[in-house]
């Protein structure tokens, strides 16, 4: 233990240098993740799942967003989840993928049930930073 003590105080200013050029780049390395890589969808609203059977489930639209991007597209609390740009969503997980697969300002064409009626919408992506990273980065 003594032996790595006074190596490290007799390197300690050629290890300064590289360990700070390392962590740099780690950090500017989050900041591009948080910044272009990992930005999440937000469709203004929440989405819960209902079982309706053994191993299915039915997504249905809660506290859509007054004038929010799923309002303006016409989707209502209780309506319910499809199938998004033509893939049936039968779990948050593929709904996620199918979201973040787009670029903020692209529509997803959304299939909806209401009151067993199915209809299409557009509904505009948006898509928000993950301020947990942001603020781990920092």
């Amino acid at each position: 233990m003594q032996s790595l003590r006074d190596l490290l105080t007799k390197y300690r200013k050629r290890l300064l240098i590289p360990t700070a050029i390392i962590l740099g780049i780690i950090v500017l390395l989050e900041f591009y993740f948080v910044f272009e890589i990992t930005p999440q969808p937000n469709d203004e609203c929440l989405w819960i799942d209902k079982k309706v059977g053994k191993d299915s489930l039915k997504i249905y639209f809660d506290e859509v967003k007054f004038e929010g991007v799923t309002w303006n597209a016409g989707i209502r609390d209780g309506d319910e989840l499809i199938a998004i740009n033509g893939t049936r969503i039968t779990d948050f997980g593929i709904a996620n993928a199918e979201l973040n697969a787009m670029t903020s300002g692209d529509s997803a064409l959304y299939k909806i049930s209401r009151d067993g009626q199915v209809f299409e919408t557009k509904v505009e992506v948006k898509k928000l930073l993950r301020f947990g990273g942001l603020s781990l980065a920092l």
